[in-house]
């Protein structure tokens, strides 16, 4: 049943595209998408292309575009093979993506092999216009990890005002770059779930948003002594200024939250035997983009907060929203839950040599602290992440990719204790859009 709603649409784009052959009216309707010999389509989509490699698909029409009147709907896609060889150093498990979080302590030196299909994606876009209003609607599915179909997006577009599932408010999908590596820039804030959010613009330069966020909370149960996550009452609000002139931009943005969880006695108890405490959580992002050229741009992120794991891209595996304090000793149980400070951020650019040939760079960090006696059953402390590579376009929308990415995780750990550990992968893609 799970996978009834993506064979639907496959379904439905099959069936297009079999009406499209059949009747000669609308195949004289569909359109495709003017190139521009200046820019790779890859480029003209979303300069940025990376942040998942698929964020393109929200800034741009697909590449076929069926029309009529004031309404038209289209289909687009990006189909990824990839592989990759760790190194000396690797993640524990086998995982297509460059997981920080991951990788072994200490050090392992086992080489590993793999293929993966992971992030192939398919869109579908529509957009109408009634009266002065203008409505977009979008979704989209994608192979995970497992190379299961999952919905990644899915969301309505009136206006300013946003519903559903997409990006959130505090990240900045502009500010990125492109990698092989499927898990994209590591330390980055990036997070895809359901919101209602409004963006307006004040003439040409600036914009503000303001969205009610889904309040996902990532933290350790300690059950046996006496608290644990309880179901979250409040959404996540966050919101984000950004000013843009024709060199880039530079964004903040915010997010404020209120974590719930259950303190109760020691040991598994019934639902009404404790009360629900509160946690305030917030956090701060600065971004931005400078592009000097045509041939190349760099681009920054720097974030500070409390209870922000969730939002980190592949560190919200280690449950960083919350840790157990105030441990009495005596009764062996943990009094409250409290927000664990994290901070970090990536630094990346692109160059283009040719219209053929790009490279990209980015070094990342990110920083958990376990002060104040908070504890987390995860002891990470902080990891690095860097990655350079290489594209060639062999057409407008077909690419291919190596690149070389590496990091490092810490632990916060006992006297003597194994605390830190190296990966280093080599990855290579071959990417086509259609």
């Amino acid at each position: 049943m799970k996978h009834s709603v993506p064979r639907l649409l496959l379904l439905a784009a099959l069936g297009l595209t079999l009406h499209a052959t059949a009747s000669a009216s609308l195949r004289d309707s569909l359109i495709e998408t003017p190139i521009d010999t200046t820019t790779l389509a890859m480029d003209r989509y979303n300069p940025e292309i990376g942040y998942f490699q698929k964020a393109y698909s929200n800034l741009g029409d697909p590449r076929f575009m069926y029309g009529s009147g004031n309404f038209a709907i289209g289909i687009g896609g990006t189909i990824r093979a990839s592989a990759y060889y760790d190194l000396y150093g690797s993640p524990s498990k086998d995982n297509p993506q460059f997981n920080l979080v991951d990788i072994a302590i200490p050090t392992d030196n086992a080489n590993k092999f793999g293929i993966s299909a992971a992030n192939t994606e398919f869109h579908i876009k529509a957009r109408s216009k009634f009266k002065k209003h203008n409505i977009l609607a979008f979704l989209q599915v994608n192979a995970n990890d497992e190379e299961f179909i999952k919905l990644n997006q899915a969301y309505v577009s009136i206006d300013g005002l946003t519903i559903g599932k997409v990006y959130s408010f505090f990240m900045d999908l502009e500010a990125g770059t492109r990698t092989v590596d499927l898990a994209g820039p590591c330390t980055q804030i990036s997070r895809s779930h359901p919101l209602v959010g409004y963006k307006h613009s004040f003439g040409s330069h600036w914009t503000a948003g303001l969205a009610l966020e889904k309040p996902q909370v990532n933290a350790t149960d300690f059950t046996e002594q006496g608290i644990q996550l309880d179901n979250q009452s409040m959404p996540d609000v966050t919101l984000q200024g950004k000013y843009k002139w024709s060199k880039g931009h530079i964004q903040l943005a915010a997010v404020l939250r209120n974590m719930s969880y259950w303190k109760h006695e020691k040991g598994p108890v019934k639902a009404d035997e404790g009360e629900t405490r509160h946690v305030g959580g917030w956090g701060i992002s600065l971004s931005g983009r400078f592009a000097p050229s045509s041939r190349g741009h760099i681009s920054f992120q720097s974030y500070y907060g409390r209870g922000i794991g969730h939002y980190i891209n592949k560190v919200d595996a280690v449950n960083l929203d919350l840790g157990a304090a105030d441990y009495d000793a005596v009764a062996d149980r943990y009094n409250s839950m409290k927000a664990v400070p994290v901070y970090g951020g990536f630094i990346a650019g692109r160059y283009r040599w040719s219209r053929s040939l790009t490279s990209n760079f980015v070094i990342g960090y990110v920083y958990a602290s376990h002060r104040d006696g908070v504890v987390v059953q995860d002891q990470f402390k902080f990891a690095t992440y860097g990655a350079v590579n290489l594209f060639y376009f062999v057409s407008d929308y077909c690419s291919v990719g190596l690149e070389y990415a590496g990091g490092g995780r810490s632990n916060y750990h006992a006297p003597g204790e194994k605390h830190y550990g190296r990966g280093n992968r080599l990855n290579a893609a071959f990417i086509y859009m259609f």
